[in-house]
């Protein structure tokens, strides 16, 4: 089997394919009845083509029936030719049963189009069927069957809603930068593609914000490395605190630097979310010996609205002009583009 086939695909083959065998069936009985009228020859030849037509049909997807109504109409046209021919083959009544079951226990009104009508026509044409013992030992096994296929269906519905909740925990976790739990860069270039379009589409101002912590290199080399770990992570739940929007992303943008895009915010609120973020940062009073210009921690801000005919890229890069701006005019302050 090749790994393009989809369960909906081998679905359907299994349904041409019983399709197929209902022909053969119908076929033999052509070959090997006695018939006399021309009813019986055109009843068989019905109960033929039907399937036939319907499995040329589904090559060349030019199918609308649905499939409990192609079912249907196989069931009754086999059902219509044991009619006429007069008699009910038992062989052919049993295999039909048997084969329905694997091809159709997805869909069990189909099956029941398929196999109903000519059972009810065999047990009306020869009620001693139903003392054969034949018939309902395969009956009970053709329920057995049932059973045990739906119980399977149960288990891969389970099984499927499984993979479906890990793949969503694991794409959700590959999302976030494992130091600060905010999305990293990677994450967030693919966001600010889709909020840009968006924002185009919608006519709905955006803006971002990128914050880069004053002499991080300094501080880590003042205090080491794991202290410096713990100060993105303390800058990170500051941000979390101050932009409480679930519609705001927070990234990790590189090294010390976090980036914020804030979807239907123009630039003013903004800006006062930037002074916000200082303002927690002021009151935090995180210790910064080695800062030439505080003793506690500080950081430059840099702000861009997107505007119509800007992309990505050009959002970006404004406002990472705007944050080497303030860097440049001394640091610890905002700069809007």
């Amino acid at each position: 089997m090749s790994l393009d086939r989809t369960p909906r695909t081998l679905q359907q083959q299994a349904f041409r394919g019983l399709l197929l065998f209902v022909c053969l069936l119908q076929t033999l009985l052509l070959i090997g009845a006695p018939l006399t009228t021309p009813w019986q020859w055109g009843g068989l030849l019905i109960s033929i083509f039907v399937p036939v037509g319907l499995c040329l049909l589904a090559l060349g997807e030019r199918l609308w029936l649905d499939k409990r109504l192609q079912c249907g109409l196989v069931g009754g046209a086999v059902a219509l030719s044991w009619w006429l021919l007069g008699r009910a083959p038992l062989a052919d009544l049993l295999l039909l049963l048997l084969a329905s079951v694997p091809a159709l226990f997805h869909r069990p009104a189909a099956m029941i189009g398929l196999t109903l009508p000519p059972l009810v026509c065999a047990l009306v044409m020869q009620p001693e069927l139903l003392s054969a013992p034949l018939l309902p030992l395969s009956v009970l096994l053709l329920m057995a069957m049932l059973y045990h296929l739906r119980c399977y269906r149960a288990m891969l519905r389970y099984q499927a809603a499984r993979i479906k909740r890990l793949g969503w925990r694991l794409g959700h976790r590959s999302s976030k930068d494992p130091l600060t739990e905010l999305t990293h860069r990677r994450y967030f270039d693919q966001r600010i593609l889709q909020t840009v379009s968006e924002a185009r589409r919608t006519k709905s101002p955006l803006s971002l914000i990128l914050l880069d912590i004053d002499y991080f290199e300094r501080y880590n080399e003042r205090y080491g490395y794991d202290q410096g770990d713990q100060l993105l992570k303390t800058v990170a739940q500051l941000l979390k605190d101050t932009s409480q929007r679930q519609s705001d992303i927070l990234s990790r943008f590189d090294g010390g630097t976090f980036a914020l895009l804030l979807p239907a915010t123009e630039r003013k609120g903004a800006e006062r979310l930037a002074r916000q973020i200082c303002q927690q940062l002021h009151r935090a009073a995180i210790p910064h010996g080695a800062s030439p210009i505080s003793a506690d921690l500080t950081v430059s801000l840099g702000i861009a609205q997107w505007q119509p005919g800007v992309g990505p890229e050009q959002l970006v890069v404004r406002a990472s002009r705007s944050m080497q701006k303030a860097k440049l005019e001394g640091r610890n302050q905002i700069k809007v583009a």
